[in-house]
This record gives structure tokens, C-alpha cells and sequence, in this order.
């Protein structure tokens, strides 16, 4: 079977498999409206009143867990090389405050923390970033602005996972939809040749 196939039952399957997750009683639009107060539709009490406990207490769990930056920490095994884990923990520190595109690290764990609580699992893309300024310099070459790791927590309603495995690692197949403008598409370029896809 060639991939584009194989891709289109993936995607097939998780159309269907994420209709039913998101419309089922209890089901994720349920959730959501839970989480922002929305009554049914068919709410057969004349009191309209809702007290944000769902909201409420969520928020105020992610508060306290995520009130300030991670700190762990990579520590040698007995025997170990205690260099190479204190320059492991220099790159972390340096990746979480420079992975800053759609918010802090801080946010994005905070969003991730809250769609796990709201969902039962949340995906993340950590992509390497190049950036150049859009104007050229005397050498006519574009002076980098960014060149890094970078951190973007992912709709659930957007990612599909393996529907016959136990856990993420048994998994054979993960597929991600991406909502983009077909200009940013004609101007997407490969990053090591400079050259439009």
C-alpha cells in the first residue's frame, strides 16, 4: 500500500474516531462547555445561574503548580560525567528561555497542564526555528534572528494517534492537522537550500 493511501485511512479513521470523542455524552464539546459555564441547549430549569467550579478549581490547581519556571535538574549517576550533566542543564535553561514564539515556556506548560486535566492527553511539537531578518546587510547576506529549539502545544482536536496501541510508544503512526494560509504555503522554503517546496 503506497503512503498517501496508508495516510488517508489514518486520516479516515480518526475523522470518525474524533466525531464521536468530541459529540458523545461526556464527550470533549461537553467538556469545554462545562469548563465556560454553558448550559445545554435543552436545560429544563428556569434558574440560569452557574457556578464556575470547573474553571475555578483548574485554574487555580495550575496556579499553583506552574507559579514559576521548572527546575530540574540532569544529576550524574555514580560514576558519572558530572560535566557533561551541568552542561546539559546550561542547554536546558538556555532552551526554556529562548523557545519564546506563542508565549513563555511557563504558558505553554500551563495550556498543556490544563488540555491534559480538560482531555486526558495533550501533544507537543518541538521544532528547530531558523529566522533572518526580511533585509539583507552590504554582504547581502540576512542576519539571523532566531536559530533554536522551539516548543508548540498542539490542539487535540488537531492530532490522532494510533488507535490499536496501549501507550505512546507502541504506537505506529501519529498524524497532526495544520490550519494554514495557502500563501504561507508558496512561501514556505526548504531550510537548508533556501529553495521554495
Amino acid at each position: 500500500m503506497d503512503i498517501l493511501t496508508q495516510v488517508n485511512a489514518h486520516y479516515e479513521d480518526w475523522k470518525q474516531d474524533i466525531s464521536i470523542r468530541q459529540t458523545r455524552k461526556n464527550g470533549w464539546n461537553d467538556i469545554t462547555d462545562a469548563y465556560w459555564g454553558k448550559l445545554p441547549d435543552n436545560w429544563p430549569y428556569l434558574s440560569k445561574v452557574n457556578a464556575p467550579l470547573v474553571r475555578t478549581s483548574l485554574l487555580e490547581k495550575n496556579a499553583r503548580l506552574l507559579n514559576s519556571k521548572l527546575k530540574g535538574r540532569l544529576i550524574p549517576r555514580e560514576g558519572g560525567d558530572v560535566a557533561k550533566a551541568n552542561l546539559n542543564n546550561a542547554i536546558l535553561d538556555y532552551q526554556w528561555d529562548s523557545a519564546q514564539h506563542g508565549g513563555s515556556m511557563l504558558d505553554k506548560w500551563a495550556m498543556m497542564d490544563m488540555d491534559t486535566r480538560l482531555y486526558g492527553s495533550k501533544f507537543a511539537l518541538t521544532s528547530w526555528l531558523y529566522e533572518t531578518r526580511d533585509d539583507e546587510d552590504e554582504k547581502g547576506e540576512k542576519e539571523v534572528v532566531f536559530n533554536g529549539n522551539e516548543f508548540e502545544p498542539l490542539d487535540i482536536r488537531d492530532c490522532e494517534i494510533d488507535s490499536s496501541c496501549q501507550n505512546i510508544k507502541d504506537a505506529k503512526w501519529f498524524q497532526h492537522r495544520k490550519w494554514v494560509f495557502v500563501e504561507d504555503l508558496d512561501n514556505k522554503k526548504d531550510t537548508l537550500t533556501g529553495k521554495p517546496i
